[in-house]
């Protein structure tokens, strides 16, 4: 974003620099670590690329390997155009420099080095080649791109990188000359994979001369060069087209593993420079490896285990590196969102360019929880119309978990945050009637959904004379001894379909005065007893009965709660001022990297369950753990914590979508949560009864789904505009969703 002309930047710059050298000399000779979003960007572009060379290697079976790096490199434009266009069309504001007309010739080089040439040269010796040592043989990309930011960039290279780099080396050698592993057996397969990591490493040097552009940009139109190249040339050869359903797998691959890939690697490269982020980047190969392993059965023997050691040690090598050396920056002007860290500060003057991200959080309202919370309301509209196929673009169709676990962990969150507030303010007593006013009221509006839903039901059975809905929804028991059923129901034991969520809530706020006062001792007070009561109770099976007398809660509370004093503990944090879990770079680089590779391997789930060939990644060993959602499942559990650390570390309070004119109805929707539930329970299963009554087409879909989205904003619209007419003279305490 520019306000004012090149000459003026930089002077302004230059003086900024002139002030801003002595302290940022300190902080280096203080052995100062880099800090900031680089390193999860790098180890997140890792995890992506790492799982797309073993699923390369499955698709080579049925795909030419020109062809396939084609659809690859096709996939990955495709998508991320499209990303930019929704963007353009929301009308969000650039917040990233546009590619220049001197790019062109450096973005040029790049296409042809690292998306015609290197993914070639990787797919021939893939195909010549054992998966496993193969994906190891791709730390020599890091290797490469090292020698030739030191040789023709001349980045800092100390004695640790160094030796780091031999121990590569070393593992690479025995990768490659080895006649046990496959790789050895084809000389040709392992000089191959070296080729393709070479121009690999070529293209990583060029892209870091364009990374202070939109990365979005660089990403998308070399994936979309690259793959009409290659496609072309590959046909051209006389590849056969693959089926319909293979060739959309590989464009997903290539969309995950090679566009968003990239795209986190332009800005980490921003962040770190081109041999830094190489550091993280090599990660990606034992990624790729252990996938091998797990999902084609390839063995693992004493020379790769021996190539593992030597690499792991070489990786580890550079990443503990520390960026001592004495420097000084070049004055220069910013066009693209950037942070200030130890290693890089100056000041904003007014003609700066805009889009300096805070940070450190400010006080006030914070709209994520609000967006975030009403996103999950949109999504639970979503997922209880069955068949809907807006649910292949919800959270669960990418995580094991799905918007009941942001529905409670932002409650948690909030219920910390107002009631811990008032209590330490006010007292316990106060704090603790505050809180049984909200549970009664969220038992009102339980009760009121309870008689809308079962009328609603019992209204469609009649009219459309089908009483497969009584069972489906639920109500059946109600209809047959509702003398019994409403009594179950006041004692929230009877839950029909769809109402089983608002008493969980129910019965944690019933016990949260007690976990207030426990948080106001300090955070363990409360997280340690959650956490053996949840083991507990997923060791020894232990659930409240529900009815019928067979049944049990299908959100067990007994598990549920720790997910809930998780939320619960960090919103409690900003009334203590204590945080409560680990506060370091490494978190946010682990939750980044657990997040990417449970989504990837959530994804492969879902191409399995649509294609069948196509496998289900770690299925055996993991699936018992991710599909008790009753329970918690750890794997949900794990899955939505690091996509909620991952969330918190890249969507920052200020994050501009916030102020997007297409995300306020979401924000809407989200400070007016309990209402908006209720309604999206009630639309949702209108939803249903018109789709399998009438027309389950798309385009009825479509029209179901608008109709639906149009209620729920223009309710959360119509309650904004009644609490802001009666604000003036009303003193009533906030409330969570308030």
């Amino acid at each position: 974003m520019r306000r004012a002309s090149p000459g003026i930047r930089r002077g302004f710059a230059f003086g900024r620099a002139a002030a801003a050298w002595y302290e940022a000399r300190k902080a280096m000779m203080r052995g100062a670590v880099i800090t900031g979003p680089g390193a999860p960007l790098a180890l997140a572009a890792a995890a992506l690329f790492g799982a797309s060379t073993p699923l390369a290697k499955l698709l080579l079976g049925e795909v030419a390997p020109w062809l396939l790096a084609g659809l690859l490199y096709l996939g990955s434009g495709i998508g991320l155009a499209a990303i930019g266009g929704v963007r353009a069309l929301a009308g969000a504001a650039p917040a990233e420099a546009p590619l220049r007309r001197t790019d062109l010739l450096w973005l040029a080089a790049a296409v042809i080095a690292g998306g015609v040439i290197a993914p070639v040269l990787l797919l021939r010796g893939l195909a010549q080649s054992n998966a496993a040592a193969a994906t190891l043989l791709l730390n020599l990309e890091g290797l490469f791109t090292l020698a030739i930011a030191w040789l023709a960039f001349r980045e800092n290279v100390d004695r640790r990188i160094a030796l780091g780099a031999a121990a590569i080396l070393g593992g690479a050698a025995l990768l490659s000359w080895q006649p046990d592993l496959g790789v050895g057996t084809g000389r040709e397969g392992a000089l191959a994979i070296m080729g393709a990591c070479l121009f690999w490493a070529v293209d990583n040097n060029l892209t870091r001369r364009l990374s202070g552009a939109d990365p979005l940009q660089i990403a998308a139109v070399k994936g979309l060069v690259a793959g009409a190249v290659n496609l072309a040339l590959a046909l051209l050869l006389g590849a056969r087209w693959p089926g319909a359903g293979t060739a959309l797998v590989a464009g997903a691959v290539g969309f995950a593993g090679y566009g968003v890939s990239l795209v986190f690697f332009v800005l980490a490269l921003r962040h770190l420079g081109t041999a830094r982020t190489m550091a993280y980047f090599s990660t990606a190969p034992f990624i790729g490896a252990v996938l091998a392993v797990a999902l084609l059965g390839e063995p693992v023997t004493a020379t790769l285990l021996a190539a593992a050691a030597l690499m792991g040690v070489g990786l580890w090598l550079h990443l503990a590196e520390r960026h001592r050396h004495r420097h000084e920056h070049a004055p220069f002007a910013h066009e693209h969102r950037h942070v200030h860290d130890l290693h890089h500060r100056h000041d904003h003057r007014p003609l700066d360019p805009a889009g300096e991200v805070d940070p450190f959080p400010r006080k006030g309202r914070d709209l994520r929880l609000d967006f975030f919370r009403g996103l999950s309301l949109f999504f639970i509209f979503i997922d209880h119309i069955p068949n809907n196929f807006l649910g292949y673009f919800t959270l669960r169709s990418i995580a094991f978990s799905d918007a009941a676990e942001v529905f409670i962990f932002i409650s948690g969150y909030t219920a910390a945050l107002v009631y811990g507030r008032t209590m330490s303010q006010r007292g316990a007593l106060f704090a603790t009637a505050q809180v049984y006013r909200r549970v009664w009221q969220l038992y009102v509006a339980h009760i009121f959904l309870f008689v809308i839903f079962t009328a609603e039901v019992s209204y469609t059975v009649l009219a459309v004379n089908n009483p497969m809905y009584n069972e489906e929804m639920g109500v059946g028991d109600f209809l047959q001894e509702p003398h019994v059923a409403i009594i179950k129901a006041l004692l929230l034991q009877f839950q029909p379909t769809f109402l089983d969520i608002l008493p969980l809530y129910i019965v944690l706020l019933g016990i949260f005065p007690l976990v207030l006062i426990a948080l106001a001792r300090g955070p363990l007070w409360a997280l340690l007893p959650s956490a053996a009561l949840y083991a507990l109770t997923l060791r020894h099976g232990w659930s409240p009965p529900a009815y019928p007398a067979d049944h049990v809660w299908f959100f067990n509370p007994l598990a549920w709660q720790f997910l809930f004093i998780i939320g619960a503990s960090a919103g409690h944090a900003r009334v203590s001022g204590r945080w409560p879990f680990p506060h370091a770079p490494w978190l946010s680089q682990l939750a980044v990297t657990v997040a990417a590779v449970l989504v990837v391997i959530n994804i492969s789930w879902a191409i399995h369950w649509v294609y069948d060939p196509f496998p289900a990644l770690l299925e055996k060993l993991l699936y018992n753990f991710t599909t008790d959602k009753t329970n918690l499942a750890p794997f949900r559990l794990l899955n939505f914590l690091a996509l909620a650390l991952a969330t918190v570390h890249f969507v920052r309070p200020e994050s501009g979508f916030l102020q997007w004119l297409v995300t306020r109805p979401v924000i809407l929707c989200g400070q007016h949560s309990l209402y908006i539930f209720c309604l999206g329970i009630l639309l949702a299963v209108l939803g249903h009864f018109v789709l399998s009554e009438f027309y389950g087409t798309l385009p009825m879909q479509i029209g179901v789904n608008l109709a639906g989205f149009a209620a729920m904003v223009g309710v959360a619209a119509l309650l904004t505009w009644y609490k802001s007419a009666g604000s003036a003279g009303s003193s009533a305490p906030a409330t969570p969703s308030e």
